[in-house]
């Protein structure tokens, strides 16, 4: 008598659109690239509340989720820097040093917008 098995198809993984599958692992990236964008935002719509009534508040607030967004994005490229297991020439590596060098560029540029704006420079 001669059994067969039968081998049940795979199922194919559920394809995400390019919004859903890029926050669906929700993390600390996602959390910096939403807080820049709303900082760019509140940073446009802060440049005409400024030309019009003369208040900085909504850049104040718009490059402080810049200089906020710039310390968690510092944080995640250091503990990727900071990981014993990478090796210094893996391409995360070196992506992470850029990320740093680029994060702290922008982190200095939105501390002296603050400063700008609150002095009425």
């Amino acid at each position: 008598m001669e059994t067969t098995t039968q081998i049940a198809p795979k199922k194919k993984k559920k394809k995400r659109s390019g919004i859903v599958g890029y926050f669906v692992p929700f993390g600390l990236r996602q959390a910096t690239d939403l807080l820049m964008i709303v900082g760019a935002i509140m940073i446009f719509v802060g440049l005409f509340v400024h030309g019009f009534l003369g208040e900085p508040i909504p850049v104040i607030i718009g490059l402080s989720m810049y200089v906020l967004a710039g310390v968690l994005a510092v944080i995640r490229c250091l503990r990727v820097l900071l990981n014993k297991e990478l090796s210094r020439k893996s391409a995360e590596f070196k992506n992470a040093i850029i990320n740093l060098c680029i994060m702290v560029v922008i982190l200095a540029l939105a501390s002296v917008g603050i400063a700008a704006a609150v002095l009425g420079w």
